[in-house]
């Protein structure tokens, strides 16, 4: 309930420390959800279909938000204050509906033994299979999905890309996904995880670098559609993260661990999601065309660093389960 109050305080918000206040309350709450729900979503799902429920998860997370449109002027909300504030309502309203959605989830079987076994954090930081993870996650937010904010900043002002034209660049980013994600969840079924998940940033490293030669050679409707070629590259990558990823950290430790596995491996999105535009805007400001290049080689760095961390994966959990389709029993023959 801490997010239905942080969003539906924002429209009272009048000074910069109620804003941060506010923030801190939505922070609180998201900081819960995720992990909580992530938990959940493990809990009921068997391990053979984990992959492609999280797949699901991230094709919804992507339904959910429209793609958002830059403005040229910062003080679009003091245009149209009723139209921002009826957003930010309607916004709280959805988390006080997920609310009474979740009371028809049923809760996950938890073993007895699962119940009296300690759940500590302790338990998760010596883990070094899992500490890769959570540093290649980190790796993927900074150099990938956090950066994917300065985008319009970097195209508006190098190729004069217009802003409706950066509304439909994300909206070609959230429709790859849409279309792509439960296809490429049973295409990479059988194969090995971590081949997978290299592939990722390897497609995030040829979208970065079709960003910068877009900024260096083409302008306005040219530059529009390389932008939007990126986006739906982009997008494909991210498709390898649910099934790949966010399925492993779930298996990777005992059950009863899970909601501190995820708890932990949150902070890695968050920091990352700090670190990422704040270090990119710095360079976007200094030498543009330098932060496009430098955040594809973090990227190649990170493939690299996934295909070395398979060896530490066991090896029950180094290929993406495929759901064998069963065959139904042959009728017993009649007598004679």
């Amino acid at each position: 309930m801490l997010q239905p109050i942080g969003y539906g305080l924002l429209p009272l918000v009048r000074t910069p420390w109620q804003g941060f206040a506010v923030m801190v309350v939505e922070g609180a709450g998201s900081a819960c959800f995720w992990p909580s729900q992530s938990t959940l979503v493990s809990g009921l799902t068997p391990a053979t279909r984990r992959h492609a429920a999280f797949a699901q998860q991230r094709l919804t997370m992507n339904l959910g938000p429209r793609p958002r449109r830059p403005r040229r002027r910062p003080d679009c909300a003091r245009a149209r204050p009723a139209f921002v504030h009826g957003a930010f309502t309607l916004d709280g309203l959805t988390f006080i509906a997920y609310v009474f959605v979740l009371g028809l989830v049923r809760d996950p079987v938890v073993q007895r033994d699962e119940e009296a076994a300690p759940a500590t954090y302790a338990a998760v930081a010596p883990h070094k299979t899992f500490a890769g993870l959570w540093t290649l996650n980190f790796l993927f937010v900074m150099a990938g999905y956090s950066l994917f904010v300065l985008l319009p900043q970097f195209a508006r002002d190098h190729s004069h890309v217009s802003e409706r034209e950066l509304g439909l660049v994300f909206a070609v980013n959230t429709g790859t996904i849409v279309i792509v994600q439960l296809p490429l969840s049973r295409w990479i079924e059988g194969r090995r995880r971590m081949r997978a998940l290299a592939l990722m940033p390897l497609l995030w490293a040829v979208a970065w670098l079709v960003v910068d030669a877009t900024g260096a050679w083409l302008e306005a409707t040219a530059a529009f559609v390389a932008f939007a070629v990126a986006a739906g590259i982009f997008g494909a990558g991210e498709c390898f993260h649910g099934p790949a990823h966010q399925a492993l950290v779930a298996d990777i430790g005992p059950p009863h661990l899970r909601g501190r596995y995820f708890a932990v491996h949150s902070l890695s999105w968050g920091l990352a999601g700090t670190v990422g535009p704040a270090l990119g805007g710095f360079i976007l400001a200094s030498e543009p065309f330098a932060l496009w290049p430098a955040a594809a080689a973090v990227c190649v760095v990170s493939a690299f660093g996934a295909l070395a961390l398979e060896r530490f994966i066991p090896p029950r959990l180094r290929r993406i389960p495929r759901e064998e389709a069963s065959i139904p029993a042959l009728p017993e023959p009649a007598p004679v």
